[in-house]
């Protein structure tokens, strides 16, 4: 019964710590490796764009317009995606709605330090309104690089905080995000012009 049992350690064999040390070493390289780049991207890449958002308002004897001045003030080119406004009436309720650039385009482009406006037609009845706008823009080369690999670990781990972050940053598809949400122009600014002319 000793013989076989010392026959069968010799053909199954003694567990061996350096294989699997180096086995754990060799999955954590590349990842320690991964989260250096990027460090080193997030570091090195360049800052998030910057948008300057304005309103100012037309009164005309049928309609009032509430145009948002929005600047791109970095030295990227960034394109705008479609616009949310969100008005909220005298009684409190909000109402959303997805608006169109100039031209009745979803997107628009900005080049560095140039600008576009958005202009928005008001009922009158608004007691606030509010500007959602989403910036994107091409990532820097390191990020770009990471965006593959990383890209690929976010779409398999699914939707989270920080596959959420990845995508902002720039490390899921090359492309960096940013979501701005103006102040709310308050009643005292749209109720003066929102009202018709006195005749």
């Amino acid at each position: 019964m000793a013989r076989s049992s010392s026959w069968l350690i010799l053909v199954v064999g003694w567990p061996d710590p350096v294989s699997r040390r180096n086995k754990i070493l060799l999955r954590a390289i590349p990842s320690a490796a991964l989260l250096i780049l990027t460090g080193l991207a997030l570091r090195w890449g360049g800052g998030t764009p910057a948008l300057d958002i304005g309103t100012a308002t037309e009164a005309g004897r049928s309609n009032t317009v509430l145009e948002c001045f929005i600047t791109n003030n970095s030295s990227h080119a960034i394109s705008l995606t479609r616009p949310v406004v969100i008005r909220e009436d005298k009684t409190g309720r909000l109402v959303t709605f997805a608006e169109v650039w100039a031209g009745r385009s979803e997107t628009t482009n900005l080049t560095p330090r140039s600008s576009t406006v958005l202009s928005v037609n008001l009922s009158g009845n608004e007691k606030r309104v509010q500007f959602y706008l989403t910036s994107v823009r091409r990532a820097g080369a390191l990020e770009r690089a990471l965006s593959r690999p990383v890209g690929e670990l976010a779409r398999k781990s699914g939707p989270n905080k920080l596959t959420s972050w990845l995508w902002r940053v720039g490390l899921v598809d090359g492309r960096c995000r940013r979501t701005y949400q103006n102040v709310w122009v308050p009643n005292e600014a749209l109720q003066a012009t929102a009202a018709p002319p006195s005749s």
